[in-house]
Parts: structure tokens; C-alpha cells; sequence
């Protein structure tokens, strides 16, 4: 499925799902985030501003973070007139669209520059990104996903079910950014309570389980460095999120586009699987339908060699 906009000074294109190769898109134009797997230029002033693929995300800027760069050092009307192409409404680039549109009077405000780098560590590096950054900007990071971009994350069965909302969505989440941007700040709240981790099964310092939550911060709290967290997904297939600490970890997590990562070997079991160097995860289908592994398949896979 796809579907354009005029979105401001550019044409957004939107695909639900879709990867796209330079090929697939006009001269001028910029894929962000996993739209087009891997930070790419090509002919014709095509670009790509991936963090995810054929890169290490400790040492690749996320999208928002590459947009802005772009912004500060290639001029403010770098992105006029071009075709900008997502495949997902994550908060990565749902904050490169707004950097995009508010480009004029925004991209170097100082709560401008705060806010793309809190979301964009905690994109790039998951919740080990928040060892990176102040109480201050974790704190921010937590409003960005809990209020601005509230109509997103509200959503049960994810973001491909309402393909045809995204226009709308994506207007509801510029203006919730814009509110954030400009609210007052205030001091750093206790962070809430996470719920726990139920440990399913341990080697070494890689540990299977479930959470109600996102635990990995939990996790690497506790000392571990390789981290597989599943829950049963609406229609009794199971929803798995695979991590590393970060791409210190000699352990082979990703990219999936790898055959011999952990989740190239998934994904050849499973078509669906993605994801980069440090996390990544199963199928997210219509329908909240995800993997139909069993959690010891994927345990072993996870393990490889530790496994014998």
C-alpha cells in the first residue's frame, strides 16, 4: 500500500511496511529511518538517512539526528521541493518530519537540539541509550513517547492496521511535538515502577523472558548483555524483541539483511524478522499477528554456539 501528501515544503510518500531500494525513489529524493535499509547516497541526489542497516548504530547518528545535521550544515531549504519517503510512524521519524516542516525558525532552538538527541539515542540504542543521557533527558525522551506522540503509541493493533489514518496521525503528532517543544519544562519526575522481568531460561550473560513492559533497561541493570524479551501477540503467535547492551557485545544480533546474524537466521526461518546491529525483532503483520516460533527455537538461535 502507498499514499502521498504534500506535507509542507516537501511530498511525503508513505508505504505501509514496504523496504525500498535508491531505485524505487525519485531523483532528490530521501528515504528516513528503515524505509530504505542502510545510510546510502546514490545518483541523482537520492538519499537515504537509514541507521539500521550495513552501519553500526554506536557509531551511526539516528535519523532525526542525521536530518538535523543536514539542516544546521546544508541550509534550511535543503529539503524544499524534494520526495521524502517512511515506511513507519516510530518516533525516530515522526520527529525527522517535524525537523523537516519547522526547518525555518526550528532546527538549532536549543529545546529543538535536546529533543533530538534524547529521542535519538533511545532510538539508536534502545533503553541502554538512557545510560547516555542526563535525568533531564531521559525525562524528555519519556514525555516525547508518552504525550507528543500519544496517538501513535495509543494504537493496540499497530500502525499498519490504519494505514489510512496516517495522514491524520502524522498531523496530530506534528502538533503534539510542537506542544512539547514549547511547554514550559519542568523538574524530572520519579520514573514510573517497570514491571518485572520473569526469567524463562540463562546462559552465560544472555537471558530469555517475558515482561509486561520494555525491560531491557532492567536488564542490562542486572548484568546482562544479550536480551531476549516475548509476549503472546493477539492471535496467539508471539511477539519477540532481541538485544544486545550495545555493539561492544561480540554476540551477532543483526542486522537481519545478515545471514549469519541471529536475526538473518531468523528471518530466514521466518520471513519478517528485522532489525540492526544491536536490536531487532519478529514479524509485525496485520492483525498484531507476529512469530509462530516457540520461544526454545528462538532461544536456540539466540545461543548458536552456547547452545551445544
Amino acid at each position: 500500500m502507498s499514499h502521498s501528501i504534500k506535507l509542507g515544503q516537501i511530498t511525503l510518500h508513505l508505504f505501509s511496511g514496504d523496504t525500498l531500494a535508491l531505485a524505487d525513489i525519485l531523483p532528490r529524493g530521501v528515504a528516513l529511518d528503515g524505509c530504505l535499509r542502510g545510510p546510502t547516497i546514490g545518483s541523482d541526489d537520492r538519499w537515504s538517512f537509514d541507521h539500521h542497516d550495513n552501519c553500526l548504530r554506536m557509531i551511526t547518528l539516528s535519523t532525526c539526528e542525521q536530518v538535523r545535521t543536514v539542516l544546521c550544515l546544508g541550509g534550511q531549504q535543503w529539503f524544499h521541493d524534494r520526495d521524502v519517503y517512511i515506511n513507519d510512524l516510530d518516533g525516530d521519524t515522526l520527529l525527522s518530519l517535524w525537523l523537516i516542516i519547522n526547518a525555518v525558525q526550528r532546527a538549532n532552538h536549543h529545546r529543538v537540539r535536546d529533543l533530538v538527541r534524547s529521542v535519538g539515542t533511545i532510538d539508536s540504542h534502545g533503553p541502554a541509550g538512557s545510560l547516555l543521557l542526563s535525568p533531564t533527558e531521559n525525562e524528555l525522551a519519556e514525555q516525547f513517547y508518552r504525550q507528543a506522540i500519544k496517538p501513535v503509541t495509543d494504537l493496540r493493533g499497530g500502525v499498519r492496521e490504519v494505514f489510512a489514518e496516517w495522514p491524520a496521525l502524522i498531523e496530530q503528532c506534528m502538533a503534539g511535538i510542537s506542544l512539547l517543544i514549547d511547554a514550559p519544562r519542568t523538574t524530572v519526575a520519579e520514573p514510573p515502577e517497570q514491571p518485572p522481568i520473569q526469567i524463562v531460561k540463562a546462559v552465560g550473560t544472555k537471558m530469555l523472558g517475558t515482561c509486561d513492559g520494555f525491560g531491557f533497561a532492567q536488564a542490562y541493570e542486572q548484568g546482562w548483555d544479550v536480551v531476549v524479551l516475548y509476549k503472546p501477540a493477539a492471535d496467539g503467535s508471539t511477539t519477540y524483541t532481541i538485544a544486545k547492551r550495545s555493539d561492544l557485545v561480540a554476540w551477532p544480533v543483526g542486522p537481519s539483511s545478515d545471514v549469519h546474524s541471529i536475526l538473518g537466521q531468523l528471518n530466514a526461518l521466518e520471513p519478517g524478522w528485522g532489525g540492526g546491529s544491536s536490536i531487532g525483532g519478529s514479524p509485525r503483520l496485520p492483525g498484531g499477528v507476529s512469530s509462530r516460533l516457540t520461544p526454545d527455537e528462538v532461544w536456540a538461535i539466540v545461543l548458536g554456539r552456547d547452545a551445544a
